[in-house]
């Protein structure tokens, strides 16, 4: 999309009030917040300056939004048909004409919705297509391979690798992942749903006395979980580690350097896992509180 010049200056949205002829600023502070999820909804830059025209303004004809725009009215009918169609925006033709209106910002659940179905149809085909492109590339034919991560992105993706375990995960856990400051709360909630919703068992093993079950308004009884306590004089955890399939994963959580490493083998998960269990019952394991 061409911006118009007339929409943006010095990072505002600037448009012209039918009623007043007066510019109207929209603070960058808004539009820097709002654009770049509405870009991940899949909007693009049209459709964004045209549903936030609506909330701001109310009801609008064609006409008066593109006088407020700057825009042509032929431009914004597909604009605006769209934004019906993803049911952000209502139309109501009457007598007089026809006009545009922005419905509440909670329809925008509607495309989050649409998303997350879409998401998870794609991670239902992924171990197929990773297979098929796999064998195109040789790569499954080498039992081994280490992979590494930077950066918060990184860690997101091991994370989500991890939901992948064949009904269980090994952890040695330095803190609950939602303790990690450069985790975004969507982003834990996201991975804890997943682990519910595929009925994934963690065993996590922790140095924390205090350790306690995670229960999230979708799991109120922290289901899927078990915690072992054991003392730092015994094993001293100093690095998150996921074992999981053929992984052993490490991950550090440094918010200077976030990184990651992914071992792929099948010998050493089995070893990591005898350790593990090992270790598990030189502890305590706690008990979920009726």
């Amino acid at each position: 999309m061409s911006r118009n010049v007339d929409i943006y200056k010095n990072n505002k949205l600037l448009y012209t009030d039918i009623m007043t002829k007066q510019p109207v600023t929209i603070s960058s502070v808004i539009v820097d917040r709002v654009t770049p999820f509405l870009v991940d909804l899949g909007l693009n830059q049209d459709q964004i300056t045209a549903y936030i025209h609506l909330l701001h303004s109310g009801t609008s004809s064609v006409l008066n939004l593109a006088k407020a725009m700057g825009s042509g009215r032929t431009r914004l009918y597909p604009i605006l048909e769209s934004l019906v169609d993803l049911q952000l925006v209502k139309v109501d033709q009457q007598h007089y004409g026809t006009t545009y209106e922005a419905l509440n910002p909670r329809s925008l659940e509607f495309l989050v919705t649409k998303k997350e179905t879409e998401t998870n149809k794609l991670r239902q085909e992924l171990d197929d297509i990773t297979e098929t492109l796999s064998g195109l590339s040789g790569l499954s034919k080498s039992r081994s391979k280490v992979v590494e991560y930077r950066g918060i992105d990184g860690l997101k993706q091991i994370n989500f690798n991890q939901t992948k375990g064949n009904n269980e995960v090994f952890v040695y856990e330095v803190s609950h992942l939602d303790e990690h400051e450069t985790m975004p709360k969507s982003f834990v909630d996201r991975m804890r749903r997943l682990n519910y919703e595929m009925e994934t068992w963690t065993f996590d093993l922790s140095n924390n006395k205090d350790w306690d079950f995670v229960r999230t308004p979708l799991n109120p009884t922290g289901n899927y979980q078990k915690g072992c306590y054991i003392s730092e004089d015994i094993f001293k955890i100093k690095v998150e580690t996921y074992i999981y399939n053929d992984v052993v994963a490490y991950l550090g959580y440094d918010k200077n350097e976030p990184f990651g490493v992914e071992i792929y083998n099948e010998e050493l998960a089995d070893q990591q896992k005898q350790l593990f269990k090992l270790l598990w019952k030189m502890g305590n394991e706690i008990n979920k509180p009726d």
